[in-house]
C-alpha cells in the first residue's frame, strides 16, 4: 500500500498520469520584439496612454488553471466576467514610458514645471481582444494564494492625434510573459509582463514609428493630393473695418488661448508669447469655424 501511494505521488511529480499521457506543455509564448533605435527620437512626439479596454465577451474562456500539482493534469477553464474593473493606468503607462525612453523618445513629465500634456502628443488606446493564460495556484496558507504560469495578450493599439481629432493608425500586436516561481502578485506580474511585450512590439512597428516622428503640421500623404493653395497679395485699397475680422484668428495651445491676426500671405500669424507658451504646435481657428495646425516660431517676450 505504501509503495502504491509513493508511485502515485511520483507519477504526479513526474507529470505522468495513470493513462500514460504526459503533462500538457506550458503555453508557448510569441517571440519577443526588439525595437531598433529611432532616428531623431529626441524631437519625436510624446506618447500618452489614455485608455484601456478588454473586448472579451461574458463567459468567454480566457485561460485554464488549477492547483499547482494538477495544473496541467486536470485544469479548469477560466471564464471572463463582463464586469470590468476600473483599471489603474499608472503601471501600464509607466511600462510604456520605460520602453519608449530606452529608444530615446521624450517622456511626459520630464519637465517638472510643465504639467499639461505637450501639444503634439499622440494618445494611445489599448483594446485587448484576447487573453490566453495558464495559471497554477499554490495555497501555502488560507487567503494567501500564489500564482505562476503564462499569459498572452492580443492587443489592438489605437493611435489618436488630438490636433487632427482622428485616429491616425491601428496596430495589432501579440505578446506574452511567463512566471516560473509562485508569487502572491503573480497574476499582476503576468498581466504587466504580457503588456510590456506588446509595448515592445508596438515600438518596433514601422507604421507606428512613422507617426511618432511625423511633424503633425506636415501635409498628409494619404488620400487625394490637392495642389498647394497659393496666397497672393492684392493692391492696397481702402477696405471697410468689418473686413479686418477676416484676418483675425483664435490660437489654442496648452498654455491657454488668445487672439492673433494673419501677418502675411505665406501664413504667418502674430499672437502674444504667453498664448503659445512652450507649445511646439498650436491650433488655429478662423472666423468661419475652420481649423488648421500651426507650428510656433521664435517668440518675442510680451511687453508689459
Amino acid at each position: 500500500m505504501r509503495w502504491g501511494l509513493w508511485l502515485a505521488w511520483a507519477a504526479v511529480l513526474l507529470g505522468v498520469s495513470w493513462t500514460g499521457s504526459t503533462v500538457a506543455a506550458p503555453l508557448p509564448l510569441p517571440p519577443s520584439a526588439t525595437p531598433a533605435p529611432i532616428e531623431n527620437a529626441g524631437s519625436a512626439r510624446v506618447l500618452k496612454l489614455d485608455r484601456l479596454a478588454f473586448r472579451l465577451h461574458e463567459g468567454q474562456v480566457w485561460g485554464k488553471g488549477g492547483p499547482w500539482l494538477l495544473c496541467d493534469l486536470g485544469p479548469s477553464p477560466l471564464y471572463w466576467k463582463a464586469e470590468e474593473p476600473d483599471w489603474d493606468l499608472s503601471r501600464f503607462s509607466a511600462i510604456l514610458d520605460e520602453e519608449a525612453a530606452r529608444l530615446g523618445l521624450p517622456r511626459q513629465g520630464d519637465n517638472l514645471f510643465e504639467t499639461a500634456m505637450p501639444t503634439g502628443s499622440l494618445l494611445l488606446g489599448v483594446a485587448v481582444d484576447n487573453v490566453e493564460a495558464r495559471l497554477c495556484v499554490f495555497y501555502p496558507d488560507v487567503g494567501a494564494e500564489r500564482f505562476r504560469g503564462e499569459m498572452i495578450l492580443t492587443i489592438e493599439w489605437q493611435i489618436y492625434d488630438p490636433l487632427q481629432r482622428r485616429l491616425v493608425s491601428r496596430v495589432n500586436t501579440r505578446g506574452g510573459a511567463r512566471l516560473h516561481s509562485e508569487e502572491v502578485d503573480g497574476i499582476d506580474r503576468l498581466l504587466h509582463g504580457a503588456f510590456r511585450e506588446n509595448a515592445l512590439a508596438l515600438l518596433a512597428d514601422e507604421d507606428f514609428r512613422r507617426w511618432v516622428v511625423t511633424d503633425p503640421g506636415a501635409p498628409s500623404t494619404a488620400g487625394q493630393q490637392w495642389p498647394p493653395l497659393r496666397l497672393t497679395a492684392t493692391a492696397l485699397r481702402p477696405r471697410p473695418p468689418a473686413a479686418a475680422a477676416q484676418s483675425a484668428v483664435s490660437v489654442l495651445s496648452d498654455a491657454g488661448h488668445g487672439s492673433g491676426f494673419l501677418l502675411s500671405s505665406t501664413g504667418e500669424i502674430l499672437t502674444n508669447a504667453h498664448v503659445v507658451g512652450r507649445s511646439k504646435y498650436v491650433k488655429v481657428r478662423w472666423t468661419d469655424g475652420a481649423e488648421a495646425l500651426g507650428k510656433s516660431c521664435a517668440a518675442i517676450p510680451d511687453v508689459m
